[in-house]
């Protein structure tokens, strides 16, 4: 249940995904008849002003950014593979910006962008979207405290993000 419109999918997603997670981490698509690693999917979402009046987060230079991910994503639940996966994914696009502000959005807090109905329900759900912005000069915010998730049974990791179109600092003002 996304709260915004879908733009890719894959596989491709028709009013739901018809799966089975397999315990090694393998998703088997019954539309497709195909295994897949994870599921894909990605959206537009437009929020209001109020949304971006951050009072924690993470103000990052280039060259801490994966130290730092792999700090923090481990300690909310990602293992080794996931985390690796998110950095992959998201370095390249943090590594423009020689500085960055970021904020996580952890499992309760992610249900403001979207909500999953799996059956069974998952023993253990991690998720984690990360908001980030480049910025040109540091910003004065506190720390974010994040949440740690012990992994039990059957888990759904989701994770994701987003780049900010509208400067922090200047939501600020």
């Amino acid at each position: 249940d996304f709260k915004g419109k879908l733009q890719t999918t894959f596989p491709k997603y028709s009013d739901n995904w018809d799966v089975t997670a397999y315990p090694n981490g393998q998703i088997f698509d019954k539309k497709s008849q195909r295994f897949y690693n994870s599921l894909f999917w990605d959206g537009t979402l437009y929020f209001p002003k109020e949304h971006y009046n951050y009072k924690t987060g993470f103000v990052i230079s280039k060259n801490k950014l994966t130290s730092f991910l792999i700090e923090k994503l481990e300690f909310i639940g990602l293992n080794t593979s996931e985390t690796n996966d998110f950095i992959q994914y998201w370095l390249p696009i943090l590594e423009k910006n020689e500085l960055n502000f970021i904020h996580f959005y952890v499992n309760s807090e992610y249900e403001q962008f979207s909500n999953n109905r799996i059956q069974p329900k998952p023993d253990t759900s991690i998720r984690v979207f990360m908001e980030f912005y480049g910025l040109e000069k540091p910003i004065n915010l506190a720390e974010q405290k994040l949440l740690k998730t012990e992994r039990k049974g059957f888990t759904l990791v989701e994770w994701g993000g987003s780049e900010l179109s509208v400067p922090v600092n200047k939501l600020k003002n």
